[in-house]
């Protein structure tokens, strides 16, 4: 009787332990699953917000590339800062505001 017992209480010890065991196994899995989607979605927004400064970065190119295009350029100063080139003569229709 007193060996019965003994071995109760050590497959009771070893029950617990397991237990704990796999207790500790599956808490693990899941916050690994939880982190696992967390970083996919991450990745996820990640990689858009790339694509989104990629086309950004495009867009820039081609303004930068206007920029450089001389008649742009004075497109700009004649229309917007009202410049002229030298020696040009410039009219100036009075009756235009007029009306």
């Amino acid at each position: 009787m007193n060996k019965r017992k003994k071995f109760l209480g050590q497959y009771l010890i070893v029950g617990m332990f397991l237990s704990f065991l796999v207790i500790s196994l599956i808490g693990g899995f899941t916050t690994q699953i939880f982190k696992s989607v967390k970083y996919n979605n991450e990745i996820a927004s990640l990689k858009k917000e790339i694509k989104e400064t990629e086309k950004d970065i495009k867009g820039l190119k081609k303004s930068k590339k206007s920029l450089d295009d001389d008649k742009y350029v004075e497109d700009i100063a004649r229309n917007r800062l009202k410049m002229v080139k030298p020696n040009e003569i410039i009219y100036v229709d009075i009756n235009r505001g007029s009306n």
